[in-house]
């Protein structure tokens, strides 16, 4: 989740779009955003009840 050198985080992105004022893209970044801590939650929760 955070910068590196070859690539911006999706956070960073979408502070950019709101900058430039690109509110299609800010919400698709939104959705890509939300998409990808859905799954986060869903690997978590496969990982926590691998551990109990």
């Amino acid at each position: 989740m955070k910068d590196s050198v070859d690539k911006k985080s999706i956070f960073t992105n979408i502070r950019s779009q709101i900058l430039l004022n690109d509110l299609n893209e800010v919400s698709n970044l939104q959705k890509i955003m939300s998409d990808k801590v859905k799954l986060l939650k869903e690997l978590y929760l496969a990982y926590k009840k691998n551990i109990f």
